[in-house]
């Protein structure tokens, strides 16, 4: 009887571990699996960014060196800045920023930037005694994985058309 209940308990133990083991492998994989979905919507929202900053840069720096901007109306509105040379037209569409570059001669040439959560707006105001101010309005959208409802962030910038940029030592 003894050899029995030795057995017994032996199984017991086996089972027991079986249990212990499966239930820290079942976390750990777990754990593992949140920290990678969390790093790649991390990746996504990074990428996301950097393409929104290079847009904003980009136009940025078309705003300060053209004469002159305005906004032709069309099925999407247009953003046009007039330099002497040529003329660069931002446009939204299709889910991405298009900036293309019509020179005097020869084809325009388009560069496009793929914005997935954002989305863009031009207007122009002209101040009294000052040159144009080129606003854009950026609308951003993150979908938290905690929940139904979108973050919706908006906020604006603004150029002013033929300025040049600040110095970095500018207070």
């Amino acid at each position: 009887m003894t050899t029995q209940r030795r057995q017994a308990y032996l199984l017991i133990e086996v089972v027991q571990w079986a249990f212990v083991v499966g239930v820290v492998l079942s976390a750990g994989l777990a754990v593992v699996n949140r920290t990678l979905l969390v790093q790649r919507r991390s990746a996504v929202f990074l990428a996301d960014d950097t393409r929104l900053r290079h847009v904003l840069d980009r136009l940025r720096q078309d705003v300060t060196t053209a004469s002159g901007a305005e906004i032709v109306r069309e099925a999407t509105p247009a953003l046009t800045l007039h330099r002497a040379d040529r003329d660069v037209r931002y446009v939204q569409r299709d889910g991405a920023v298009v900036r293309s570059e019509s020179g005097r001669s020869g084809p325009p040439i388009e560069h496009i930037w793929k914005l997935d959560r954002c989305s863009l707006k031009w207007s122009i105001e002209h101040p009294v005694g000052g040159s144009a101010l080129v606003w854009t309005g950026i609308t951003q959208t993150v979908r938290p994985a905690d929940g139904p409802d979108p973050l919706i962030y908006r906020y604006a910038i603004a150029v002013r058309v033929g300025a040049a940029p600040a110095g970095e030592d500018a207070p």
